[in-house]
């Protein structure tokens, strides 16, 4: 029998130890544990009604929501983890390599597209209808929170955003333990340091690519924001369509909102602020009846904004 060549023993050293990648061990971020029972996508009423009646939400690129420093913050916060261990390596030239590495691969996000559609705790909240219904009449749709996971669960995930500064540098300095641990079993199990720094520099890239999406700037806390994300790792293979924004094309991906097996569920639709609040109401509960949505109940914002 001919002996294995070098590529193909590294390749099954690697498979020895992938059941103990990082990724496996960062997934409990992206599983929500205390998810509310419903959560709020709060549109104009043309979105609403594209939505409710297609049975799709648009999933959008990070890269073009309104917060311009979406994903890119979470890659300031790698890259001062990164200086700080390559800071702290001193004569650990293991590490220090570990450290570059890492650094060296920062480059694969340049292209890379996640695309995210958002959600609130709040069903009626003044700064979402100022936000996200563009100074007109809007509407927030109370999905299922159970019924939006199960519907999405292969092609993105459902998790809580991550405002506080300290538990944002938390997951990222348990990402970078994980992987460098992972780093070291390669090491351990005869895998050349060449292949393993790049194995590790990719793993530990494509986990912060994944979870890059839910850590937003804390300035945003007050949305208190959920998301379903699909990482840039998913979103690769998919051929996005493309809305006009105010100033550019805006890349987005459609996320089915019932299945043959899940039928989209609706907790409750609230009508956003509007001088028609009563003809408004019951135009939207005519629709919702003609369109077969189905919603437990709908009701009218009792904020007095305006902007008409």
């Amino acid at each position: 029998m001919l002996p294995m060549s070098p590529t193909a023993h590294n390749r099954q050293l690697e498979m020895d130890v992938d059941q103990q990648r990082p990724i496996v061990r960062i997934a409990k971020y992206l599983t929500p544990k205390a998810a509310p029972d419903t959560v709020y996508h709060y549109s104009s009423l043309k979105g609403a009604e594209g939505i409710l009646s297609t049975r799709k939400i648009w999933a959008t690129d990070v890269r073009y929501v309104n917060d311009e420093s979406e994903y890119k913050y979470a890659l300031f916060l790698a890259a001062d983890y990164l200086a700080a261990i390559e800071e702290q390596a001193g004569n650990d030239h293991e590490r220090l390599d570990f450290a570059r590495a890492l650094n060296a691969g920062a480059g694969m996000h340049e292209n890379a597209a996640a695309y995210v559609a958002s959600f609130s705790h709040d069903s009626n909240q003044l700064s979402q209808w100022r936000a996200y219904t563009g100074g007109l009449a809007g509407a927030s749709l109370g999905f299922d929170s159970k019924t939006l996971i199960n519907l999405t669960m292969h092609q993105a995930y459902f998790a809580e955003c991550v405002y506080e500064l300290s538990r944002q540098r938390e997951i990222i300095d348990e990402l970078g333990r994980e992987v460098y641990e992972y780093f070291k079993r390669m090491i351990a199990a005869g895998i050349v340091l060449k292949d393993a720094l790049i194995q590790a520099s990719t793993e530990f890239h494509t986990v912060l690519g994944i979870v890059a999406p839910i850590l937003k700037h804390p300035s945003f806390f007050e949305e208190r924001e959920w998301r379903l994300v699909i990482p840039p790792a998913s979103a690769g293979t998919a051929s996005p369509q493309f809305r006009v924004g105010r100033s550019q094309m805006i890349p987005f991906i459609e996320l089915p909102l019932e299945s043959e097996e899940v039928p989209m569920k609706l907790n409750l639709i609230v009508v956003g602020p509007t001088p028609n609040r009563d003809t408004a109401l019951a135009s939207f509960r005519t629709f919702c009846r003609v369109k077969q949505v189905p919603v437990d109940h709908v009701a009218i914002s009792p904020i007095p904004y305006r902007d008409w």
